[in-house]
């Protein structure tokens, strides 16, 4: 199988139940022994959908086909996640008790709130690597300092009069707890947040039923914050590349709200999240409604020609790369020096201190060894 067929078989496998064809397609494939299973393990591990799919093949009768070892495998990594997850839960109810003790509740995203929510088939069907929690601008400090109190640390530095330019808290991380935590202060990148923030999302958020208060977005805005992070966020514009986890999502919301009816209501974002919509639906094999028309199918077209030709993937990546970098980071903090004065100290500061070398070059060699050797 090609790279392309690899991609999309996975896709359609994450759908498994949505499309008698699809289905049908799926065991014949796997019946006649096409599939290269090696590449379907790492694709599907890239994405974080392992335990996604063992579920799905366990409840579609699909693991009495596969091969045995891969069956063990899926089941091996599903229930590592699950236990990981039951042990997240905890710490997530022991956030809860300490923000509860200074008058302050979380609303938690992504894949947290999500799990939360029991959006899943399953506790174990989430694959995280932190716990996303979003709090007010007046909270957003003294969340983090509770957290740092408790033995969390960051690697990254923060300076508290920079809070009003950062998405959220850098990570921390705790010696004896599974998982890291963001503090958000917004929900999305910092150039999206006008139309999406906290004063948007807290009047329609969902109550947790737990011993110590918690929220969660509503489901429309569980929709929104997915295209934003999936779709609209700098590193996956940077990429060219929509990460199936949050496909899984996006499908899961699809069976409680419309998500074309929510996306088509983002006024400035409408046609780009149509756009998002159907790569989705056509990733996984569902029906593809194309209300975007051409830019749909431009996107269609250009996800198709990069899982086809590296090359063409990496030639668009370094240019998009090289503008994004050095424009918008580096030209605009330029001009930004002579215009504030807020800019101009961070940084300044930035610039004097060795750690933040150390992390930005860490995280350029991470961004190009993601792209040129892992793609």
């Amino acid at each position: 199988m090609t790279k392309s067929e690899i991609y999309y078989f996975l896709g359609k496998c994450l759908a498994l139940g949505e499309n008698e064809e699809n289905d049908r397609k799926i065991s014949g494939i796997i019946s006649q022994k096409e599939v290269d299973w090696a590449r379907f393990v790492a694709l599907g591990s890239n994405h974080l959908v392992l335990p996604s799919v063992y579920l799905r093949f366990k409840r579609y009768g699909i693991q009495t086909i596969i091969p045995e070892e891969l069956s063990e495998h899926l089941r091996m990594v599903y229930e590592l996640n699950y236990n990981r997850n039951r042990a997240v839960l905890q710490q997530i109810d022991c956030i809860n008790c300490l923000f509860a003790s200074a008058g302050i509740v979380p609303i938690y995203l992504k894949g947290a709130g999500n799990l939360l929510d029991r959006l899943y088939e399953d506790e174990g069907e989430r694959m995280m690597s932190d716990i996303d929690l979003l709090v007010s601008d007046d909270e957003f400090l003294r969340a983090a300092n509770l957290l740092k109190g408790k033995g969390y640390e960051h690697a990254a530095p923060f300076y508290d009069d920079s809070q009003y330019f950062t998405k959220h808290y850098p990570r921390l991380h705790h010696p004896n707890e599974y998982a890291g935590i963001e503090v958000h202060r917004l929900p999305v990148e910092t150039d999206l947040s006008s139309h999406f923030n906290y004063a948007v999302i807290k009047p329609e958020t969902k109550w947790i039923d737990s011993a110590f208060p918690c929220l969660v977005l509503s489901d429309r805005h569980k929709v929104i914050q997915n295209f934003m992070h999936g779709f609209m966020a700098n590193d996956v514009r940077l990429m060219h590349n929509v990460s199936y986890r949050n496909m899984v999502d996006l499908f899961l919301l699809s069976h409680r709200v419309d998500v074309y009816e929510v996306l088509a209501q983002q006024t400035k974002y409408a046609k780009k999240g149509l756009v998002y919509a159907d790569q989705v639906h056509h990733s996984m094999g569902l029906s593809v409604k194309h209300i975007s028309g051409l830019q749909s199918r431009f996107f269609i077209r250009r996800q198709d020609l990069f899982l086809s030709s590296n090359f063409l993937f990496r030639l668009s990546w370094l240019l998009t790369y090289l503008f994004t970098r050095f424009w918008s980071s580096y030209i605009k903090n330029a001009i930004g020096i002579f215009v504030s004065k807020q800019i101009r100290k961070s940084v300044f500061r930035s610039l004097s201190d060795p750690t933040w070398y150390k992390l930005h070059i860490q995280s350029w060699f991470i961004t190009i060894n993601q792209n040129f050797y892992l793609k």
